[in-house]
């Protein structure tokens, strides 16, 4: 009877010590984690504001501001996540692999912004200082992604290959291979359909409107077909550029390719 007492006692001060928790607002970083894996960005910035109001130092700091640059991605907030990974940056010792990821995300708010110079630099910069990272099929990506957007197709082919040969099992060597069959000028990317049908309708749709749209059919990594849905086959960026604009504010979603 005391034993029972006891453990009645101590589930009613666990239930109390909770709910005390989320009263307060507790946040741990594996609900960060979650938010970001469900693409809830919204509610994962929010958590990750009040981690660091709450805590202010220390490794788990770091990492919600890496969460929160995360999150500032998701919310297409490129100058705020950038900003969130440089205070990693200045934070954390070089030899943390949380160094490398937050500049891995500098890098990636550049390409986002179209800044493309400044994203190729500092991927080169990444590359030159950290030969050995685990990131490298990453790099090597980016490296040739930013090369193909400043038309520099031979140099980006080089670091596609370079990619495809030394890591060739990874989801980088297997976009590296798409990008490879891209041709060499632009075009606006409008959706992606596992579905011909409704890409096909898609593509009508825009040159029933007096686009020049059509289908690309390429695979996944696991080999399924789908349909890209393209417009344009453009010579310079600046051209895909306004293109682009021209048609989100029609209300397509967007993307330069290649």
């Amino acid at each position: 009877m005391k034993i029972s007492s006891a453990y009645s006692r101590t589930r009613h001060s666990v239930f109390i010590f909770l709910t005390i928790l989320v009263l307060s607002g507790f946040t741990k970083l594996s609900d960060i984690e979650t938010a970001i894996i469900e693409k809830d960005f919204k509610t994962a910035k929010t958590l990750s504001e009040k981690f660091i109001k709450k805590y202010k130092s220390g490794p788990n700091f770091n990492q919600a501001q890496y969460y929160l640059g995360i999150s500032e991605i998701g919310l297409a907030q490129y100058a705020d996540a950038q900003a969130a990974f440089n205070k990693v940056l200045q934070k954390v010792d070089p030899a943390d692999s949380l160094y490398e990821k937050a500049w891995l995300g500098v890098i990636d708010t550049l390409g986002l912004e179209e800044k493309f110079e400044e994203d190729l630099s500092q991927a080169e910069r990444f590359l030159k200082e950290r030969p050995n990272s685990e990131f490298l099929s990453i790099i090597y990506l980016k490296i040739g992604r930013a090369n193909l957007k400043l038309s520099r197709w031979e140099t980006a082919e080089w670091y596609l290959k370079k990619l495809i040969s030394t890591f060739p099992n990874t989801f980088e060597a297997h976009t590296a291979r798409q990008l490879l069959e891209e041709k060499r000028y632009f075009a606006i990317q409008v959706g992606s359909f596992l579905d011909r049908n409704r890409a096909t309708q898609l593509a009508e749709e825009l040159k029933q409107k007096g686009e020049y749209a059509y289908l690309i059919e390429t695979q996944d990594h696991d080999g399924n077909p789908f349909y890209r849905v393209r417009v344009g086959q453009l010579r310079n960026l600046d051209e895909a550029r306004w293109m682009k604009e021209r048609l989100s504010s029609q209300g397509y979603p967007t993307h330069i390719y290649p």
